[in-house]
């Protein structure tokens, strides 16, 4: 459970104040992230970081962006997770809180960061993936 935690600080904070030097975003899913964690059709990634634990890297971290809304984002997830073969471990409850699921060793921590109004509403989300040997 203290492993969540840590990650689902990183999911809502981010990464540190103080990193400076930034890549720009990947244009797919980068290859050290579960391959079978589902992806919202046409959603853009924004950034890819990881997950960190007293500077130790427990995972990664994959933020999207989408027209989708909060809730058509959560209902996409607690679809296609259980049809990947996951095990929703816990269901958002309210906007501020986080859907968590779990395959093997793997533990997935998906957050929605921010929804922007506007001509071109979009909705920015992160999946936080963990392995269980952290």
């Amino acid at each position: 459970m203290w492993v969540l935690a840590v990650v689902l600080c990183c999911v809502i904070a981010g990464p540190s104040a103080g990193q400076m030097t930034r890549n720009p975003p990947p244009d797919k899913v980068p290859d050290d992230f579960p391959k079978d964690c589902p992806i919202i059709p046409k959603a853009v990634i924004r950034d890819y970081l990881p997950a960190m634990k007293n500077r130790v890297k427990i995972g990664n971290i994959l933020v999207l962006e989408t027209p989708l809304t909060q809730d058509e984002i959560i209902a996409f997830y607690r679809k296609e997770l259980p049809a990947a073969g996951y095990t929703v471990l816990k269901h958002p409850k309210n906007v501020n809180d986080l859907l968590e699921a779990s395959k093997g060793k793997v533990r997935l921590v998906l957050g929605v960061v921010a929804a922007h109004q506007g001509a071109n509403p979009s909705t920015t989300y992160r999946v936080a993936a963990v392995n269980g040997k952290y």
